[in-house]
């Protein structure tokens, strides 16, 4: 299992997963069932709010029970009134779907040097990949508009006829030749003097 495809089958990012096992002390091997065991921590610590070290326990309990068992009650407290109740075959298989599409999806390790990789021996920073989101057409035009495009001339030119755009675009033309013949003859090719 590669790197990301572990990271897919906790269902976290490799930043948290490097970051998790570094505050647990604990030296990941890319196993199906390092996996399993650091997707529940994952469960226990974001969607219930335990701690990473109290998740990491329960985590280890919870997976320490038979297969066969359908659920397992975690974190008792002294009086018993609170505790977790995890469906542990409800969670085999979620994971198990985890890491069916993270084989699929992530593939092989693709051979060569790792985007963002540099020469000469420099240290390169990791990059974590993203989905990529997709940008509305509202987005893009703020964008524009922040950047100092006037979208009101954009806009205007639109209805204009095809016959007034050319002239228009002839017109530009004409000023751009005219600004690189004054800056060509404003910096002229001075002889070298030599002392």
């Amino acid at each position: 299992m590669t790197r990301e495809q572990f990271s897919r089958s906790v269902n976290a990012d490799e930043k948290w997963v490097e970051n998790a096992a570094r505050l647990l002390g604990r030296s990941l091997v890319y196993s199906q069932r390092e996996a399993q065991w650091l997707g529940l921590v994952r469960i226990l610590s974001h969607q219930i709010g335990l701690t990473l070290a109290r998740s990491a326990k329960l985590a280890t309990e919870a997976l320490r029970q038979p297969p066969s068992t359908r659920e397992v009650r975690l974190g008792a407290s002294e009086s018993r009134t609170a505790e977790i109740v995890l469906d542990l075959a409800r969670y085999h298989s979620a994971h198990n779907a985890a890491v069916s599409a993270a084989l699929a999806l992530a593939g092989p390790r693709k051979r060569g040097r790792p985007p963002g990789a540099t020469r000469h021996g420099r240290r390169t920073l990791s990059i974590v990949r993203e989905r990529a989101v997709r940008e509305t057409t509202w987005d893009i035009l703020a964008r524009a508009k922040k950047y100092g495009v006037d979208l009101e001339s954009l806009r205007a030119g639109r209805t204009d006829s095809p016959a007034k755009r050319l002239d228009r675009l002839e017109e530009n033309a004409g000023s751009v030749k005219e600004l690189r013949g004054a800056t060509i003859s404003a910096t002229a090719i001075r002889p070298l003097v030599r002392r």
